[in-house]
């Protein structure tokens, strides 16, 4: 498993523990601030402080407890290196509840910049998806 492929399991995992436990905590060492975050309607948000980004992420982490998803998948994690100190991730989500059926399918897009501690997302661009 490359290094990209592996921070995405990484994040995968994280998420899991995070809405198992209803918390986000887990999460924010994944992202750089300040982060970009672009919607699937096109609207950017910069998230200037690790603060933001846990707000940022409890938004999110609602919409997956409302789906009941409780567990992930990627289908896909395509990487493209930008030079030695970054990559352009691509990635195909599923959110599975408890039975096995799918919440939640999207594609998401990752700009990662590697810092003194490892890779951070420091964009990324969420493509419009389906709830099952």
């Amino acid at each position: 498993m490359d290094e990209y492929t592996a921070f995405v399991d990484d994040y995968r995992g994280a998420w899991e523990k995070a809405v198992g436990a209803n918390d986000i905590a887990p999460l924010t060492r994944f992202f750089h601030v300040p982060y970009l975050a672009v919607g699937a309607d096109g609207a950017a948000t910069l998230v200037k402080s690790t603060t933001e980004v846990d707000d940022f992420n409890r938004v999110r982490l609602a919409l997956f407890l409302k789906d009941q998803a409780t567990r992930w998948r990627f289908r896909g994690c395509d990487a493209m290196t930008l030079g030695a100190q970054g990559a352009f991730v691509t990635v195909n989500w599923e959110g599975h509840r408890a039975d096995g059926s799918v919440a939640r399918a999207w594609r998401h897009y990752y700009n990662l910049m590697r810092g003194p501690s490892g890779l951070k997302i420091l964009v990324s661009t969420f493509s419009a998806g389906s709830h099952g």
